[in-house]
């Protein structure tokens, strides 16, 4: 759910889009984040409607929904953590689709606290020096987007999601992720040349 439409709509209509420099919202969505990015097209209609289309949308708050508990303590919650690859996917899943969908900042809430129901990046505020599966995640997309132009994007008939990136050094990647999230067989196409494919956990394997 985006958090807070119906208070930007008399916002911008009472005049309020002209004293800003961006548009920001909440979003929280469960771990098929897919099912909600069609959101942000209304409040992008929305930002059309009343003349504010040309500014920066920014998710400034958001993580992705998961099973109760604290990782690694049992005792913690009902059904324990998130899985370590749906935790990871949902943190790719939420980074990459919110940026095809034309959000160029998502601040996750957030590292350094977690609650029950959350993806959890760590377990205690200096948790990047031994991150849970979600803050691997996290760097590995980092890593993937940083300094990357987005040269397309596309949803294959079976639920496939890819979106192609470029760097100036004449790199080419293509992410590619099944919207339900499990395992699907999927061939990569002859005619990309890839070499190498990327984890989110940190490692990468040859396809020859």
């Amino acid at each position: 759910t985006i958090i807070g439409l119906a208070w930007l709509d008399e916002f911008l209509l009472a005049g309020g889009g002209q004293y800003v420099d961006i548009i920001s919202f909440h979003m929280y969505p469960q771990a098929e984040v897919e099912r909600e990015l069609p959101l942000i097209t209304g409040l992008r209609n929305l930002m059309q409607n009343h003349g504010v289309s040309s500014k920066p949308l920014w998710n400034t708050e958001g993580s992705v929904g998961a099973n109760t508990g604290v990782p690694g303590d049992p005792a913690s919650g009902a059904s324990g953590a998130m899985p370590d690859g749906q935790a990871r996917a949902g943190v790719a899943r939420s980074y990459i689709g919110q940026w095809a969908y034309g959000v160029s900042n998502f601040s996750w809430y957030t590292w350094e606290h977690n609650w029950n129901g959350q993806v959890w990046f760590s377990t205690s505020a200096d948790g990047w020096k031994n991150p849970l599966a979600g803050g691997v995640a996290y760097r590995e997309v980092g890593n993937w987007l940083k300094g990357a132009q987005m040269t397309g994007k596309w949803v294959d008939s079976s639920g496939f999601w890819t979106v192609e990136i470029k760097r100036a050094n004449g790199y080419v990647g293509r992410i590619v992720w099944h919207q339900q999230g499990h395992s699907f067989n999927w061939t990569i196409p002859a005619g990309w040349g890839t070499q190498r494919v990327r984890h989110l956990n940190g490692t990468s394997s040859s396809i020859y």
